[in-house]
């Protein structure tokens, strides 16, 4: 139900005439008053360790390191989320500081709106950016799906997991070497980026030059071969099987009542189908066992934290390493009748976003609206590098440094939900708006998320909703096709 205390379309307008004012104060304070920030007295070097389908859910529990190594030290963003949920287009993302409608991936398939899209541009991306800057940069583990074996061009150092698994899969080398691993050998991929994570530290380290790395493990994604009871599961390293007891003893976390939602009559019809017909969607004893094994297999990845951190510890680069640790995207076991991510949902859109370095406020919890690709425009300026592509993000560097400045009020997320359902949503702390072009038109979501959560589309609501559903629209089509600066929504009418 919305609130009554909430803003007519009357009400709405004055607001706005006050927050353009106070916006034009706010611009000719800075001109008369130009403040300098503290710098780091060296280029931070720059460490991203991004774990695969990790949602928020009380995951963080079973990471210690993660615990105290970053978020004790740093920054820890309650309100970050992904804008395309999906492991290509997140890291499509990372790479382009960009939104899939402008960098074109959409999809972790081989087509044209999957890596294709980027491959013929990569020599324009991060990697190259920053080694034109002058930095070392090195990448390891999980790249973009479906991207061909060749090295990328702009990386110092380029290992790369390429046929995804936990005890089976393939390795591709900083040599180029196509590496094999099968169970019978015992090593567990995870361990595996962090050796080769903490030996980049290693070399990077003793060359002098700052240096950046982005460190992707497998975990906690679902393996791509079936473990021994045939199902698709993450794959804990053996020493942590069974550590958190049964799965009898678990119980899926939900989000605002979210989980094994009964009536998802009012959700999007590729919503409605796998709620439906997807024996997974509702088979609890198989929720339990997958959550407590992502939880197991998480904690391989934080100890992977501590190995990485460690490294810059022991060679003396902590105190000037910027360290960031985020999710590509979250996932949902059950929620909404849901099992996968894709979704715009909460489970799927939310992820854990800490960051420690020098300069970085410690323990402190920020509540804006952030998304991954502020943390591309945060490398660009920690790193003097300059991008050849418009970023849609923002710097977070006055986030990270304790400042109260103004900030977003909402955020663009959009995915591809099927071969043929794409959709595109509005973010802003209290209400969410969603649209999903269907066979028979545009399907619309309204949440009041401070009342019903995402639990009741109010888009159908006779008169109540619909000043909401207008204002949100509106904005969804003025940040639909936005680039660059044109991305940045402050001041808005709703909070």
């Amino acid at each position: 139900m919305v609130a009554r205390s909430r803003f007519t379309l009357t009400r709405a307008a004055t607001v706005l005439v006050l927050v353009l004012v106070a916006a034009v104060a706010l611009r000719a304070s800075a001109l008369l008053t130009p403040r300098t920030i503290a710098a780091a007295p060296l280029r931070p070097n720059i460490v991203v360790i991004l774990s695969d389908d990790q949602p928020t859910m009380g995951t963080l529990g079973v990471m210690p390191n993660v615990n105290a190594l970053i978020r004790d030290q740093g920054v820890q963003f309650y309100r970050a989320h992904i804008v395309d949920p999906l492991c290509c287009p997140s890291r499509a993302a990372l790479i382009t500081g960009q939104y899939s409608h402008n960098n074109g991936v959409w999809d972790n398939t081989t087509d044209a709106l999957g890596a294709a899209a980027l491959v013929p541009t990569l020599d324009n991306t991060l990697g190259p950016w920053l080694q034109a800057a002058g930095y070392q940069t090195g990448y390891i583990g999980k790249w973009l799906n479906n991207a061909p074996v060749a090295r990328p061009p702009g990386w110092t150092r380029f290992e790369r997991l390429y046929r995804e698994g936990y005890y089976d899969f393939t390795w591709v080398d900083d040599s180029g070497a196509v590496v094999p691993y099968t169970p019978g050998q015992g090593v567990y991929s995870t361990d595996l980026v962090a050796d080769q994570a903490a030996a980049a530290v290693e070399r990077f380290s003793s060359t002098g030059q700052p240096f950046f790395l982005v460190v992707a493990p497998y975990g906690p994604h679902a393996s791509q071969r079936e473990d021994v009871r045939g199902e698709l599961v993450p794959i804990p390293a053996t020493r942590h099987h069974g550590a958190l007891g049964s799965p009898d003893d678990i119980v899926v976390p939900s989000l605002g009542g979210a989980y094994l939602q009964a009536d998802v009559s009012d959700k999007p019809q590729w919503v409605k189908d796998q709620a439906a017909f997807s024996p997974l969607a509702r088979d609890v004893a198989f929720h339990r066992r997958y959550w407590i094994l992502m939880l197991e297999t998480l904690m391989a990845v934080d100890e992977l934290v501590g190995r990485v951190v460690g490294a810059l510890d022991r060679t003396g680069q902590l105190s000037n390493t910027l360290v960031v640790y985020y999710s590509d995207n979250g996932f949902s076991v059950g929620h909404h009748g849901y099992f996968g991510k894709r979704a715009p949902y909460a489970e799927s859109v939310a992820v854990p976003m800490l960051v420690r370095g020098p300069g970085v406020a410690p323990n402190t919890v920020r509540n804006e609206i952030v998304s991954n690709l502020d943390l591309v425009a945060t490398i660009v300026e920690l790193s003097g590098a300059r991008p050849g592509r418009l970023l849609d993000g923002r710097s977070l560097v006055p986030l990270l440094r304790g400042d109260l400045v103004p900030w977003r009020s909402e955020l663009l997320i959009e995915g591809r939900a099927s071969s043929l359902e794409f959709w595109a949503g509005i973010q802003t702390k209290t209400m969410k708006y969603i649209e999903t072009a269907e066979a028979r038109g545009q399907f619309q979501e309204l949440y009041d998320l401070q009342s019903t959560g995402e639990l009741v589309n109010l888009a159908g609501s006779p008169g109540r909703a619909a000043p909401y559903v207008a204002y949100l629209r509106g904005r969804l089509q003025a940040l639909s096709a936005c680039a660059g600066d044109t991305c940045w929504s402050a001041g808005g009418l709703i909070p």
